[in-house]
Protein backbone atom coordinates (compact mmCIF):
# COMPACT_ATOMS: atom_id res chain seq x y z
CA UNK A 1 0.00 0.00 0.00
CA UNK A 2 1.23 3.60 -1.02
CA UNK A 3 2.33 6.00 1.63
CA UNK A 4 -0.65 9.47 1.70
CA UNK A 5 1.15 12.56 2.97
CA UNK A 6 -1.24 15.48 3.51
CA UNK A 7 0.63 18.86 3.86
CA UNK A 8 -1.73 21.60 4.67
CA UNK A 9 -2.12 24.42 6.27
CA UNK A 10 -4.31 25.43 9.57
CA UNK A 11 -8.02 27.10 8.58
CA UNK A 12 -7.46 26.31 4.72
CA UNK A 13 -11.04 25.12 3.63
CA UNK A 14 -9.84 22.84 0.53
CA UNK A 15 -7.40 21.08 3.21
CA UNK A 16 -10.41 20.81 5.70
CA UNK A 17 -12.08 19.16 2.23
CA UNK A 18 -9.84 16.87 1.90
CA UNK A 19 -8.91 15.60 5.33
CA UNK A 20 -13.04 14.96 5.69
CA UNK A 21 -13.08 12.93 2.23
CA UNK A 22 -10.00 11.12 3.01
CA UNK A 23 -11.66 9.88 6.58
CA UNK A 24 -15.02 9.05 5.31
CA UNK A 25 -13.70 7.29 2.63
CA UNK A 26 -11.35 5.60 5.36
CA UNK A 27 -8.07 6.34 3.49
CA UNK A 28 -5.11 6.69 5.91
CA UNK A 29 -2.89 9.04 5.35
CA UNK A 30 -0.47 11.14 7.54
CA UNK A 31 -1.23 15.18 8.08
CA UNK A 32 1.90 17.73 7.91
CA UNK A 33 1.63 21.02 9.05
CA UNK A 34 3.17 23.49 6.19
CA UNK A 35 4.15 25.90 8.67
CA UNK A 36 5.64 23.39 10.97
CA UNK A 37 7.58 21.45 7.52
CA UNK A 38 8.61 24.63 5.84
CA UNK A 39 11.71 22.82 4.37
CA UNK A 40 9.44 20.60 2.94
CA UNK A 41 6.61 22.97 1.95
CA UNK A 42 9.42 25.30 0.26
CA UNK A 43 10.56 22.18 -1.99
CA UNK A 44 7.10 21.03 -2.93
CA UNK A 45 5.74 25.08 -4.01
CA UNK A 46 9.40 24.99 -5.82
CA UNK A 47 8.81 21.65 -7.98
CA UNK A 48 5.53 21.82 -8.50
CA UNK A 49 5.23 25.83 -8.88
CA UNK A 50 2.29 26.84 -6.83
CA UNK A 51 1.39 28.09 -3.45
CA UNK A 52 -1.48 26.40 -3.30
CA UNK A 53 -2.89 23.96 -0.46
CA UNK A 54 -3.58 20.80 0.16
CA UNK A 55 -0.30 19.25 -1.53
CA UNK A 56 -0.42 15.45 -1.36
CA UNK A 57 2.39 13.38 -1.84
CA UNK A 58 1.81 9.25 -2.11
CA UNK A 59 5.11 7.25 -1.67
CA UNK A 60 5.30 4.00 -2.77
CA UNK A 61 7.80 1.50 -4.17
CA UNK A 62 8.08 2.58 -7.98
CA UNK A 63 8.03 6.34 -7.02
CA UNK A 64 6.45 9.12 -5.72
CA UNK A 65 3.56 10.94 -6.53
CA UNK A 66 2.15 14.46 -6.09
CA UNK A 67 -0.91 15.65 -5.82
CA UNK A 68 -1.79 19.64 -6.32
CA UNK A 69 -4.66 22.51 -6.70
CA UNK A 70 -4.83 24.26 -10.03
CA UNK A 71 -7.74 26.81 -11.15
CA UNK A 72 -7.90 24.86 -14.46
CA UNK A 73 -8.14 21.89 -16.73
CA UNK A 74 -5.23 23.12 -18.93
CA UNK A 75 -3.48 23.70 -15.37
CA UNK A 76 -4.23 20.07 -14.48
CA UNK A 77 -2.31 17.87 -17.23
CA UNK A 78 0.16 15.52 -15.57
CA UNK A 79 3.57 16.36 -16.54
CA UNK A 80 6.65 13.76 -15.66
CA UNK A 81 9.39 14.73 -13.52
CA UNK A 82 13.03 12.34 -12.98
CA UNK A 83 11.92 10.60 -9.89
CA UNK A 84 7.77 11.19 -9.69
CA UNK A 85 4.47 12.19 -11.61
CA UNK A 86 2.95 15.32 -10.31
CA UNK A 87 -0.62 15.76 -11.13
CA UNK A 88 -3.15 18.96 -11.00
CA UNK A 89 -6.53 18.17 -9.50
CA UNK A 90 -9.45 20.85 -10.17
CA UNK A 91 -11.41 20.11 -7.04
CA UNK A 92 -10.94 18.29 -3.91
CA UNK A 93 -12.84 15.19 -5.44
CA UNK A 94 -10.52 15.13 -8.42
CA UNK A 95 -7.91 14.43 -5.99
CA UNK A 96 -9.60 12.11 -3.46
CA UNK A 97 -10.54 9.76 -6.71
CA UNK A 98 -6.27 10.12 -7.69
CA UNK A 99 -5.53 9.08 -4.51
CA UNK A 100 -8.13 5.92 -3.83
CA UNK A 101 -6.05 5.08 -7.55
CA UNK A 102 -3.14 4.79 -5.60
CA UNK A 103 -4.05 3.56 -2.59
CA UNK A 104 -5.74 0.14 -3.77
Amino acid sequence: MEKVIVLGLPGCSHCKALIEGLDNKGILYKLLDANDNSQLADRMESLLKTNEYPIVIVEGTRGSTYLYRVDSYEEAKSSPVAYATKIGCVSIDSMIEQIKKYNK
